[in-house]
């Protein structure tokens, strides 16, 4: 299997689409909210079948709502044939469908226009003209007129010579849910919102059975509903609705095989049941379906970060795909937090930061892209940038966990442990299932340099929570509940426990050493923890603040050879050569096992000009 995806990896994609269309929802004349829905029918069911055309890049119709918005403009605005050409322009379309329609009675009228934003232009000899009864057979009727319409404008082959209409498409009784479907789950963020999504999206799959549109929808709702489900720890919850997702998903791709969004809804599910070959499988047929289904390169990305499956690892072919993902569909906010993410794991700042701010553009309002580019400046030490935006974060979402948590890390090193501590509870009180909020609560009440904020017997419930919640699957978490053990005297439990995160973690050596310290004779883990928060100030760049607390770990426990060639390692990786020779010497002197007696010697060796 894996050579068989290294194959297909090889294989040149199509070139990008070179005609890109942006369809606007249609304009109601009439301004009657029972026919609201239309508006976004007609836009959708063009979308669908213009897709079809692998030479098109049709812009998600939710995009397009998400650039309207951006300028401060609401639906209604586009109504003006210029603000509908400035949002087509900013998103860099050069073709534009613009409808209007009126409902009277039992009767429909609908005008549409096709722009060639290159001149601005209108092509005056395809405009669609259309009146009739207001029944499914007309409305079908013009979806597919307009359509062609629309391919003849744009120099393209009609509907009927690119395989003709989706099936499950044409019943307007059941697409006037499916709209309303679509539409709620737009604006969803809880899972009460997906739910009523579902029942909608479920309203129209029962009128039109053969509807593979409603059940991508459905399957999509299901998924993001497992993914709060799996936040907040109710993983029987979760494993249900990844079921359920999957089911619809399966669904929606035997009804029509052509549909990309309902195989990308597919490698949507794989990716959460952590199924990587489907997922992969899934997501190539969407692109190969549709070129331009930016959001299935997303899903092959996530094949290769360590985020969804850190045993295969690629990084730069998650940045591969991801690249392909945001240049398909340049206001892809997802795609851009997910490359941001990509060049944060590689240690690339320069270009995460560039990648979080742009997802920051797009959408100003996103709570999750605040977050993300407060934690590249938490990463590399600037505490007020990172404060800012985590602030930003919470203003923008008052009840997101992540946002309180990570506001929360950067008072901790910046030893405001109160309030870091107010924080982590604010996190807990809205997701009381956040393992990282009880995690870094555990370590803060462990901590503390201010001793009257230390609690052990809290910081091991909280630990203990973190791990329960994991699954104890999560290697830092039980090394957190050992430290907490044995701040309790818990020396055996301490170990066990330890030896859990070793055997997930092999590669740490940082759980070697703590499992020597709990099986030998100290009884406090005060100096451990100073060495801990060196190690995370120079891991952001912040030199002095980290000697400072290896020091701090040098007065509580003397001679001790790992605090020693801590700080040999840092002055050697400075450039401060007189002063790593100096502590290499008083650690080889300190190293009672003789465990780095060669490796000290060696580098003394180097440095034995500076020693002078």
């Amino acid at each position: 299997m894996v050579l068989r995806i290294a194959l297909w990896l090889c294989v040149a994609w199509p070139t990008m689409a070179q005609i890109k269309v942006v369809v606007f929802p249609f304009h109601n004349t009439t301004q009657a909210q029972k026919n609201d829905w239309l508006s976004h029918g007609f836009a959708e069911a063009l979308n669908t079948e213009l897709a079809k055309d692998t030479a098109l890049d049709v812009i998600d119709r939710t995009d397009v709502l998400a650039e309207i918005k951006s300028k401060g403009w609401k639906q209604a605005d586009i109504k003006d044939e210029a603000k509908a050409m400035a949002v087509a322009r900013s998103l860099e379309a050069n073709r534009m469908v613009y409808g209007v329609f009126d409902v009277k009675d039992s009767s429909i009228k609908v005008l549409t226009k096709f722009f060639d934003l290159r001149t601005g232009v209108a092509d005056g000899k395809n405009t669609y003209i259309g009146e009739g009864k207001f029944t499914t057979n007309n409305v079908y009727a013009m979806y597919g007129q307009i359509t062609n319409k629309a391919l003849v404008s744009f120099g393209r082959k009609t509907i009927d010579e690119i395989g003709g209409p989706t099936k499950g498409a044409i019943n307007v009784d059941a697409y006037e849910p499916y709209i309303k479907g679509i539409l709620k789950y737009d604006e969803s963020s809880t899972v009460d919102d997906y739910n009523k999504a579902i029942e909608m999206l479920t309203q129209a799959a029962t009128i039109d059975t053969g509807f593979a549109l409603a059940y991508a929808g459905i399957a999509k709702a299901y998924a993001k509903i497992a993914r709060i489900q799996d936040v907040s720890g109710k993983l029987t919850e979760k494993e249900e609705s990844y079921n359920k997702a999957l089911e619809a998903g399966l669904r929606a791709v035997r009804i029509d095989k052509r549909l990309a969004v309902g195989w990308t809804a597919l490698a949507l599910t794989y990716r959460e049941l952590k199924d990587r070959d489907k997922l992969i499988e899934a997501a190539r047929k969407a692109v190969q379906i549709r070129v331009s289904q930016y959001d299935a390169y997303d899903m092959i990305a996530d094949a290769f970060s360590p985020s969804f499956f850190p045993q295969y690892k690629i990084i730069d072919s998650s940045i591969f795909y991801r690249k392909k993902s945001v240049t398909y569909n340049t206001k892809f906010a997802s795609g851009f937090r997910g490359l941001g993410g990509d060049y944060m794991d590689k240690g690339d700042y320069k270009n995460a930061e560039q990648a979080f701010q742009k997802a920051v553009s797009i959408n100003p309002k996103h709570a999750g892209s605040r977050d993300r580019l407060g934690q590249i400046y938490f990463a590399q030490g600037d505490y007020i940038k990172a404060k800012d935006n985590f602030s930003e974060a919470i203003r923008l979402d008052a009840k997101t966990p992540f946002g309180y948590t990570h506001l929360a890390d950067v008072l901790y090193m910046e030893g405001k442990y109160a309030e870091a501590i107010a924080a982590y509870d604010s996190a807990l009180h809205h997701n009381p299932k956040f393992a990282m909020a009880h995690y870094g609560l555990a370590w803060t009440l462990l901590s503390s340099k201010q001793r009257a904020l230390r609690d052990s017997v809290r910081a091991l419930a909280h630990a203990t929570q973190a791990v329960e919640i994991s699954g104890q699957k999560n290697a830092a978490f039980l090394s957190m509940l050992a430290e907490a053990q044995f701040a309790n005297g818990n020396k055996e439990k301490a170990i066990e426990t330890i030896g859990l995160a070793r055997a997930l973690d092999s590669a740490n050596t940082d759980y070697e050493l703590a499992e020597t310290r709990y099986a030998g004779k100290e009884k406090s883990g005060d100096y451990a923890y100073a060495m801990r928060r060196g190690q995370m100030f120079w891991k952001q760049g912040r030199g002095a603040d980290g000697v400072k607390e290896f020091e701090e770990a040098n007065k509580l426990s003397p001679k001790n050879v790992h605090v020693l060639l801590g700080l040999a390692r840092y002055y050697d990786q400075d450039k401060q050569y007189k002063k790593a020779f100096d502590h290499y010497f008083l650690a080889r002197a300190c190293d009672w096992d003789k465990k780095y007696v060669k490796q000290i010697q060696e580098r003394m060796n180097a440095l034995e000009k500076h020693s002078k």
